[in-house]
């Protein structure tokens, strides 16, 4: 079943984050953030974003799995959330669901006199919603 134009405008709502709502807030951490942008009547895009220190990129092979588990988690989490602000509002029942994610790296920083590098870690989910 296809959202109404009012129940696009509550979900709409629910995933804003101009006008002084948060996208730390709402992730439940400072230390990342998390993003939502709607594509159409049936996609959104969620986005996590992290900064992490490597001190090589083997480091950052080793790491990837277990940075790319977190991002999901807190992906899964703001989606649940996203269900339930939606239910209040809205009276119904959402549904969304994670069809697929990709992750990126992109160095910020690093110089050939410091080992450390640091970095952006993005875990971007293609959601589907009803």
């Amino acid at each position: 079943m296809a959202l109404t134009f009012e129940e696009t405008n509550v979900l709409g709502d629910v995933v804003d984050q101009t006008f002084g709502k948060s996208s730390t807030e709402r992730s439940g951490s400072p230390q990342w953030v998390v993003k939502c942008r709607m594509l159409n009547d049936e996609r959104m895009l969620i986005d996590y974003c992290t900064i992490v220190n490597l001190l090589s990129a083997e480091e950052m092979h080793s790491r990837a799995k277990a940075l790319e588990d977190g991002g999901m988690q807190v992906i899964k989490k703001y989606v649940a959330g996203t269900k339930e602000q939606f239910k209040e509002r809205a009276g119904r029942a959402l549904k969304l669901d994670v069809k697929d994610h990709s992750t990126s790296v992109e160095h910020i920083s690093m110089s050939a006199y410091n080992p450390k590098k640091t970095a952006y870690f993005r875990v971007t989910a293609v959601c589907e919603y009803a």
